[in-house]
């Protein structure tokens, strides 16, 4: 499996980042490794659609999971397009944390349903 975290730090004690698309690093944890890549990330000072961009990194990047506080519905809709679950993180928690609440099934997933005629969207945890 290979977690895609944004980030506040360069570390495993580092805290997620709320800001998904402005996060100042993410990591990608490969749980059979068990190792860690730490990118800076390229679109946190862009103008717009920031959370598409990083979005699109994680899938270049082969992430099958993502960790995170918050994404706007953009960025959800990529990940859900190729299957790739998000999971809702608290606030202040660190990476290590939050992978190990994940694999133990302590993290709901975040999904967002849309009525695409009216441009609403719906979050809901489960």
């Amino acid at each position: 499996m290979k977690i895609f975290i944004p980030s506040t730090g360069s570390g495993p004690e580092s805290k997620i980042d709320a800001n998904f698309g402005r996060c100042v690093f993410f990591l990608l944890y490969e749980t059979d490794s068990k190792t860690i890549s730490i990118y800076e990330n390229p679109h946190r000072n862009e103008q717009e659609s920031v959370g598409i961009a990083v979005a699109n990194e994680a899938i270049r990047l082969g992430a099958d999971t993502v960790i995170t506080v918050n994404l706007g519905p953009n960025a959800y809709f990529a990940f859900a397009e190729k299957n790739i679950t998000v999971y809702r993180a608290t606030e202040n928690m660190s990476i290590r944390k939050a992978v190990d609440a994940m694999l133990a099934g302590k993290l709901d997933t975040i999904k967002y349903s849309a009525d695409m005629r009216k441009n609403r969207y719906q979050l809901s945890l489960n």
